[in-house]
């Protein structure tokens, strides 16, 4: 027992959001090449070569095609005069999940082909924001947060298990289910990098803007407190001195912000309805349907609701103050302590 609790203490420290995001990237690279990978000894992201891309291409294309094809279904039935008998209420669920959860595969893979580069600079200078963050002594994360996200990296191998397993508890179900098994692990990486992409950068946003906005003389210096004239030169020599270094640090975060907003802009309002649509549909799977479907799907929506429950319980409040405190006016503030702002 205490060999464990001691093993167990050393790897806590290592079950952070960051080193999610490297063990996730070294995982998903190793199944197939990524829209962009990684450095290893630099962890640095670059836009991977279009000739690695094409198992990537081909299982996004057959993704979007199927999610096409349920959309046809879907308005077919609704459009039917005579309904289809073989579709109930358990298969109406699950397969307005699947359209849900594969539009949202959708949008990341359009940001992918479209804001390849933009990602890759935002998530490359993750690691100057945690030297700023640790410099300032701030704990960069919410504990569990590390766990949740660490949850995450061998979740792609159980949903297509589950969904290879329907075959075999349902005997009547079309075994070319099956084909669908790279569509969904494809899916499910492409959602999952979003997720431990997207909570590495809210956190550490979160935490840098803590740093300048609760301890503005990061950029402010050395406060004229004292009235000696000698005193005084030196402190005004500190300050020009330090001014290029603060203001490219200012300048190098409203970049950041900058292009953040502009891949979430697409992304977030599809993941914040989507989010809401997969409690609501696997709530209702585990309190309704247990024992009227396949078991590992009940198992499988369980597990899923609760990891969504615990990302909202973190992520959220997060990205509310993220939201707040990156306000043009908070960070002028931050800059020049005196500073009020527009009255208007």
């Amino acid at each position: 027992m205490n060999h464990l609790k001691i093993r167990l203490s050393q790897l806590a420290p290592t079950l952070t959001a960051y080193n999610a995001l490297q063990r996730f990237a070294i995982f998903s690279e190793f199944l197939y090449p990524q829209y962009f990978e990684w450095d290893i000894p630099s962890w640095k992201p670059r836009p991977t070569l279009k000739i690695k891309l094409i198992p990537w291409f081909i299982m996004s294309i057959l993704l979007s095609s199927l999610n096409i094809f349920y959309l046809f279904i879907v308005l077919r039935e609704i459009l039917a005069y005579e309904k289809d008998p073989d579709i109930n209420i358990q298969s109406g669920i699950l397969l307005m999940l699947n359209i849900c959860v594969y539009s949202l595969d959708m949008v990341i893979i359009a940001i992918a082909l479209g804001k390849v580069n933009e990602l890759c600079f935002v998530l490359g200078n993750l690691q100057g924001l945690q030297k700023i963050v640790r410099k300032h002594g701030l704990k960069p994360e919410p504990k569990l947060i590390g766990v949740l996200l660490h949850t995450l990296i061998p979740s792609p191998l159980p949903a297509c298990l589950v969904l290879c397993s329907i075959p075999i508890l349902l005997p009547n179900t079309d075994s070319t289910i099956i084909l669908i098994f790279f569509v969904t692990l494809h899916g499910s990486i492409l959602i999952d990098s979003f997720i431990i992409n997207g909570a590495n950068i809210v956190l550490l946003l979160h935490s840098y803007l803590r740093v300048i906005t609760k301890n503005p003389e990061t950029f402010e210096g050395t406060k004229f407190n004292n009235s000696n004239l000698g005193n005084l030169s030196r402190i005004l020599v500190q300050k020009i001195a330090s001014f290029p270094e603060n203001f490219m640090t200012y300048r190098h975060l409203q970049v950041m912000i900058t292009v953040i907003n502009q891949v979430g802009y697409e992304a977030l309002p599809v993941a914040t309805f989507v989010t809401l649509l997969c409690c609501i549909s696997t709530g209702y799977i585990v309190v309704d349907l247990t024992g009227k479907v396949p078991f590992p799907i009940t198992i499988f929506a369980g597990c899923a609701l609760i990891l969504f429950i615990g990302l909202i319980h973190f992520l959220m409040p997060l990205l509310a103050e993220v939201t707040a405190k990156s306000n043009p006016g908070n960070l002028d503030r931050a800059v020049c302590p005196g500073y009020e702002g527009s009255k208007d």
